[in-house]
């Protein structure tokens, strides 16, 4: 599944997949060998230390290895208008879902874990997919930064089973992809009617 995976989103480019005991850097050393390549650019914040030292070791007597810095990253971070309409587009609708589900949180009743599940069935259901695995989390847990209810489920954690109490800070971290663009949203809520401190 994955060489089928790989075939259709980076159509044209010449895939290999590893046969199960193959290294990665014996396979690549072979490629470039074959290929001919004089110099190699590793893109600097993608790969370890690690990485470099034993890529170094194996490849510096095939090839001239150049860095080159963070380019991809720097190229994809200038966006033309088509995408930020598109980005746009993203965020809208992640807001739009998320109106609808403050008023699906029932203070004594809701619980981090199903409110979580809920949303995800909301983006599926609009025709988006999910960015990442929603963050919805109720005091305590509120804090957390990155928390995940479904996988909080140690009886210590009360993260998937935490019930919403009125009063309750509710912290949302969530997105939604439209046509390849990630939204990514924070909101924090109160379930039931804000005290004045929180307001």
């Amino acid at each position: 599944r994955y060489e089928r995976q790989v075939t259709l989103e980076a159509e044209g480019w010449d895939i290999r997949i590893m046969a199960p005991g193959e290294k990665g850097k014996d396979v690549l050393r072979e490629r470039i060998r074959a290929a001919s390549v004089s110099r190699i650019g590793l893109i600097e914040g993608d790969v370890s230390w690690k990485f470099i030292r034993e890529f170094l070791k194996n490849m510096r007597r095939y090839a001239r290895v150049v860095p080159l810095g963070n380019i991809l990253q720097e190229a994809r971070a200038l966006k033309d208008d088509a995408e930020v309409q598109t980005i746009r587009l993203a965020v809208r609708a992640m807001e739009r879902i998320l109106q609808e589900m403050y008023g699906r949180i029932e203070p004594g009743v809701s619980t981090d874990g199903a409110l979580a599940i809920e949303l995800k069935q909301r983006i599926i259901g609009e025709g988006y997919e999910i960015a990442f695995d929603p963050i919805i989390l109720s005091w305590p847990h509120s804090s957390f930064i990155h928390g995940n209810p479904l996988k909080l489920r140690l009886p210590s954690q009360l993260g998937y089973d935490k019930v919403v109490l009125s009063g309750d800070i509710v912290q949302f971290d969530v997105g939604c992809v439209v046509a390849g663009y990630n939204s990514d949203i924070s909101r924090v809520v109160v379930a039931g009617k804000a005290t004045e401190k929180q307001r």
